[in-house]
């Protein structure tokens, strides 16, 4: 029974670990000092071809799809 709870509580800390992670990125977002590379914006129309691209995995940067 003890070895559950220490397993329990394991996972409750790398939940805790997570939001602080989290927390820790919507920071710099907040203050602009996080930047994500766009290699290519599509419309909801154009899915397949924004999937297309990425699974060419010459992308570099984040594939976004207006909705």
């Amino acid at each position: 029974m003890h070895h559950r709870r220490a397993s329990q509580r394991s996972a409750a800390n790398g939940a805790n670990a997570a939001l602080r992670a989290l927390e820790a990125i919507a920071t710099l977002v907040t203050a602009d000092r996080l930047r994500m590379p766009v290699a290519a914006s599509f419309p909801v129309e154009q899915i397949r071809r924004a999937a297309k691209l990425q699974a060419g995995r010459h992308v570099h940067g984040k594939v976004v799809i207006d909705l």
